[in-house]
């Protein structure tokens, strides 16, 4: 087994495994980050330079802080370039793939110096050591990565993402944990460091990962709840839509369509929902648009239609918005009348009247009068079905009608 322990051999197996992560973390980039290109040329390429760039800066004797930043910048814009990630989100990614294997390094070179007895100092700077802290490094890295993916799914990932405030603030949270891991590695590269300083700078770094994914489940149960609140307010908004769309359906159902008052089908459900309740203290009226029949065949429909449009403009004029003016076929029309007692619905009525008069000054073709019967519905009254009350204010506005018939015919 003393072959596993040749330098060449560690080598070969630290870039392997420092590839196969890089080849990893690439794969999963491309489940959280827009329009990836996934192919495989597209992460074996990067994944190798990346894998170059770690390699060449331990060649060049740099130290770890500029192993960090640099493979953070390439990162970055490797990030920009194969995806159409904004930068806030480019920035997202690379600070979780960094700051995990920027703290698991930190802690194999504890480990590693702890177990062998050199000092870490000798780690980066001894070929196998260094191939060992890679190897250490990208396997523990592979299995955070993996059990990450498997516990945090990419779909609040990619919400984290989408949250500008949030990718931003976890961002910046990892990159002050990084700056400060690559003060550690100064710390650690010095020469006869005490044991007792190893010991804390590992629990450090064991730290500070795991207060980094506390701070990442507690921003995704925050995206979460802004997600869940959005979903909300739309539904909330298709809902006051559906509403609306309804109140207006109702509208075009139980409005008339020439005259533009209530239907015959409303103020009979209005009425019935009166009485269902026992509210009381209202007139109903019941009227009839004298000689309509008349004027349909003396000068046409159209005329007849601005006989109906101009009466029943004029009872709209001279009843208040509370009041339920509804047409229930041809020349007939009701009213309901709340709160109203019969003398205030006879004074609207004379009201009416008048007006009409002053419009027959004008209209010389024809007279436009109404017949009315007005019923008062009181306590004693309101049980009383439907179709009783309708057929008394019915009874009263015929009695009405040939009054006025009986009248005109005694004046001729």
């Amino acid at each position: 087994m003393e072959w596993i322990l040749q330098p060449l051999v560690l080598r070969c197996f630290a870039i392997l495994a420092f590839f196969c992560y890089n080849l990893q973390g690439f794969f999963y980039a491309t489940k959280i980050l827009p329009a990836f290109k996934h192919s495989w040329l597209h992460l074996a390429i990067p994944a190798a330079l990346n894998t170059i760039l770690i390699f060449f800066i331990q060649w060049l004797g740099l130290p770890y802080a500029a192993m960090y930043f640099f493979a953070y910048l390439c990162l970055i814009i490797e990030f920009i370039f194969l995806s159409k990630a904004a930068f806030s989100q480019a920035y997202f990614g690379a600070s979780n793939f960094i700051v995990q294997i920027v703290c698991l390094e930190m802690v194999v070179v504890c480990i590693l110096s702890l177990i062998s007895g050199f000092e870490a100092a000798s780690i980066r700077i001894v070929s196998s050591l260094f191939s060992l802290d890679i190897i250490f490094t990208s396997l523990l890295s592979s299995i955070a990565l993996f059990l990450f993916n498997k516990f945090m799914p990419d779909t609040t990932v990619i919400k984290i993402s989408h949250d500008r405030e949030q990718s931003l603030l976890i961002s910046i949270i990892a990159s002050f944990i990084i700056i400060y891991t690559a003060i550690d590695s100064f710390v650690v590269m010095t020469p006869d460091l005490h044991e007792n300083l190893v010991y804390t700078l590992l629990a450090i770094q064991i730290l500070s990962i795991t207060l980094f994914y506390i701070l990442f489940i507690h921003t995704a149960k925050i995206c979460h709840m802004k997600f869940y609140k959005d979903e909300a307010h739309s539904l909330e908004c298709t809902l006051r839509e559906s509403i609306l769309t309804e109140e207006h359906l109702k509208r075009l159902i139980y409005k008339d369509n020439l005259t533009g008052c209530y239907s015959k089908n409303y103020v009979l459900e209005y009425l019935e929902n009166l009485l269902r309740n026992k509210i009381s203290d209202f007139c109903l009226v019941y009227l009839d648009l004298d000689g309509l029949k008349a004027v349909n065949d003396s000068f046409g429909h159209n005329r007849g239609d601005e006989y109906l449009l101009t009466v029943s403009q004029c009872i709209a004029d001279s009843i208040r918005q509370m009041d339920i003016f509804a047409r229930m076929g041809g020349d007939e029309f009701m009213l309901i009348l709340e709160v109203c007692s019969k003398d205030n619905a006879e004074e609207i009525f004379s009201q009416i009247a008048k007006r009409l008069i002053q419009i027959n000054n004008q209209n010389t073709d024809y007279s436009m009068s109404v017949s009315y019967g007005i019923l008062y519905v009181d306590d004693t009254m309101i049980s009383q079905s439907l179709t009783n009350l309708i057929s008394m204010v019915d009874q009263k506005m015929y009695l009405a009608k040939q009054q006025k018939h009986a009248a005109m015919e005694k004046e001729v």
